[in-house]
């Protein structure tokens, strides 16, 4: 083989790789990336007892906007999901709901309803659904609402 032939075979295989790459960069950011977090939290002017709230977090890691139409929760040791009103936290807003490439928002609930139709004695795993019908769910994080 002379060095034409290689050097030939050295760009072929570049030009590949290049091209592979260009194709997988491309899904990446067409790719919907979205954290769920399920956490306790409390509203600081009240007692805790009376406004401890269960809080998602959806995080937005993808490169477009994302619509959130759906949340519901449920225990781990149950087979059903419950739907809940949940309000955007700070402003008050209902679903559905619009978040912008890279920001977050926190939707919340009275932890008293949740521990009312929820088992709460095992951990509890939030559902949220996009705009795009996909669905992710958090990590089951144990939650104690004190009711």
């Amino acid at each position: 083989m002379t060095i034409t032939a290689l050097i030939a075979v050295y760009a072929a295989v570049l030009s590949t790789i290049g091209v592979a790459w260009q194709l997988y960069t491309w899904w990446e950011r067409k790719r919907t990336k979205v954290e769920v977090r399920l956490f306790e939290d409390e509203d600081g002017e009240y007692p805790k007892e009376l406004w401890e709230l269960v809080v998602v977090q959806v995080t937005n890691h993808s490169s477009h906007d994302i619509w959130i139409n759906h949340i519901s929760l449920k225990a781990t040791c149950e087979d059903r999901w419950l739907s809940f009103d949940w309000v955007v936290r700070w402003d008050g807003e209902k679903l559905p709901k619009p978040i912008a490439q890279g920001q977050q928002l926190e939707f919340a609930r009275l932890a008293a309803d949740i521990a009312m139709a929820v088992n709460t004695s095992s951990p509890v795993v939030a559902r949220i659904r996009l705009g795009d019908n996909t669905i992710h769910d958090s990590r089951p994080t144990k939650i104690d609402p004190r009711c």
